[in-house]
């Protein structure tokens, strides 16, 4: 069986799918261009990639939603690793461990902040990354709301950690919304 390409030449379909087939197809140098599918990258070195990304302008701004959380975050994480009665007064012993466990998780969200900081350029992975962190934002955002609508410990030791809940309504709305916009940016440029 074969398929014809134009009304000079034909080639049989297995030449398709086969590695070793040496048949030339007409126009063959055009498809090595973007004049025929523009919107077809050529094959770039790493080198070059970089200097591709590097040359972002945005990329630097992009990478603030990752500062700005690892600023938010920081405190938060070694509150509740090294003083966890701080952020829930009386807590038991049991309970402690699990916000130790908690300081442990937002430290490596920190962590992951670091090794996006320190990439050139912001890329598909980076924007999935801010969409996942800022989904994190919306829990303490609740937590901040819950407080401060219902009055949940608003007195005592846990009533003003790090400014209180309003403070922390503003900083992690500030980081859901910055995380989120780079997120969709980076995703679907």
């Amino acid at each position: 069986m074969h398929t014809c390409l134009d009304s000079k030449q034909s080639i049989p379909i297995s030449a398709l799918y086969h590695k070793s087939a040496t048949t030339h197809w007409p126009n063959q140098d055009l498809y090595k261009t973007n004049a025929i599918y523009p919107q077809a990258t050529p094959h770039l070195t790493k080198e070059e990639k970089k200097k591709k990304r590097d040359k972002n302008p945005m990329a630097m701004f992009q990478k603030l939603s990752f500062l700005l959380h690892l600023l938010v975050e920081t405190g938060a994480a070694l509150s509740f690793l090294l003083t966890p009665t701080s952020q829930l007064p009386g807590a038991s012993p049991s309970a402690r461990l699990i916000l130790r466990n908690l300081g442990g998780l937002l430290l490596s969200t920190n962590l992951l902040c670091l090794v996006f900081l320190a990439q050139p350029g912001f890329d598909a992975t980076a924007g999935q990354v801010a969409l996942c962190l800022g989904s994190y934002h919306v829990w303490p955002i609740y937590r901040a709301y819950a407080r401060l609508r219902y009055g949940i410990g608003m007195h005592g030791a846990q009533g003003g950690v790090f400014g209180g809940p309003a403070v922390h309504l503003v900083a992690h709305v500030a980081c859901l919304g910055a995380l989120v916009g780079m997120g969709l940016v980076g995703v679907w440029g």
